[in-house]
């Protein structure tokens, strides 16, 4: 369906041709204007059709797929109607690094007067990737919500976190805490890690390896 000027009273001749698109849009979820970027991999372009993008506001939002993988600090430049000339990229007040932008991922980004924004993509390297609760009471693995990781306890204190989806580098940042009543627990490592593993410890105050009843883990990194 082309861009449309509506005049009170007009009757639209072509019906079909103006609702199809409407009920499509609507219903089943279709983007008339969804393309994908070009350019270079830092300095992408999104050219839409030519009746789209009259104006950009702040807060404006647009939805494409990304063509290219971003190595360093990107640019977007919006084609329609008028012209947003390349403007950096940012993850709130920072520029993008390498990787959050993959080739294939389906990307939003809204302008804050100042820069494009980046809503969260499954590449981006910020977003945790998986987690775990789980206790060791006893000396048995007791899981109690868990994605993307599984725990082998080794000995007293000592555990194995296997990632179901192994990540991209094994430079992948881990927190983990640990309770148990009347003590204060402390965490060491992760150590040996891998893609897809790492193990760590857990001792009390006088840093005697202990099972604690509550052990939660996090893992963030990119895919």
């Amino acid at each position: 369906m082309a861009d449309q000027t509506f005049v009170d009273n007009t009757t639209v001749v072509n019906a079909a041709g103006f609702l199809q698109p409407v009920n499509d849009a609507v219903y089943k979820g279709v983007n008339p204007i969804y393309v994908t970027s070009g350019g270079t991999a830092n300095a992408q372009t999104v050219t839409l059709p030519a009746s789209v993008l009259a104006t950009v506001a702040t807060g404006s939002a647009f939805t494409f797929k990304a063509g290219l993988t971003n190595t360093g600090a990107l640019t977007l430049s919006i084609i329609g109607q008028v012209t947003v000339a390349a403007q950096p990229v940012h993850l709130g007040a920072n520029a993008l690094i390498g990787g959050e932008v993959r080739a294939g991922d389906v990307v939003t980004v809204w302008w804050d007067g100042t820069n494009f924004q980046l809503m969260p993509t499954e590449s981006l390297p910020s977003l945790v990737r998986a987690w775990i609760n789980f206790s060791a009471t006893g000396g048995v693995i007791s899981t109690n919500q868990a994605y993307g990781l599984s725990v082998v306890r080794n000995s007293v204190g000592n555990y194995t976190v296997t990632i179901t989806n192994a990540l991209a580098a094994a430079t992948y940042c881990v927190s983990v805490m640990g309770f148990l009543s009347g003590h204060f627990i402390i965490t060491s490592g992760p150590s040996a890690k891998s893609t897809s593993a790492f193990t760590f410890t857990t001792a009390n105050e006088a840093a005697t390896l202990v099972d604690p009843t509550e052990i939660d883990v996090i893992v963030v990194g990119q895919r």
